[in-house]
């Protein structure tokens, strides 16, 4: 199963419930201004072969509507997986993710930041390294 991690750029009070005790919810606390609260989405355990799927090239934020000036509706990390559901105006791909809980998110992301197969991670090329030239003839001992 595939993993991918999309940051929320609002959080919601959730409660937990602890049916074992009887006790009253205990609710969690809520985030502190500034900061995003990450959330973990999984891909299907299974890809269907009839749709497409794109991946993340960095970390990139999913929009409301196909524009620039469009509300955030979240980030998703580098890596995550989405599948498009249709091709918007000027670039932008609408695409849907789901959460672990099964909660799907759609929103829209600009082409230059997904690629059909994952990103690979750029090796290091090694350095060559140059072997000092012999002198052709002795240093004079004067």
């Amino acid at each position: 199963m595939m993993a991918f991690v999309i940051a929320v750029a609002f959080a919601q009070t959730e409660t937990q419930t602890q049916p074992s005790t009887g006790q009253k919810p205990a609710e969690k606390p809520k985030p502190k201004a500034g900061k995003v609260e990450v959330v973990e989405f999984i891909a299907p355990k299974v890809l269907d072969t009839t749709k497409v799927y794109f991946y993340a090239t960095k970390d990139v934020w999913i929009k409301e509507t196909p524009s620039a000036e469009g509300k955030r509706i979240c980030k998703a990390a580098k890596n995550s997986v989405f599948v498009q559901l249709e091709k918007a105006e000027k670039g932008w791909i609408k695409v849907e993710g789901m959460k672990s809980d099964s909660t799907k998110v759609q929103g829209y992301i600009y082409r230059n930041f997904l690629a059909k197969y994952p990103p690979t991670e750029q090796k290091a090329k090694p350095q060559k390294t140059q072997t000092p030239k012999q002198p052709t003839t002795p240093p004079s001992t004067k």
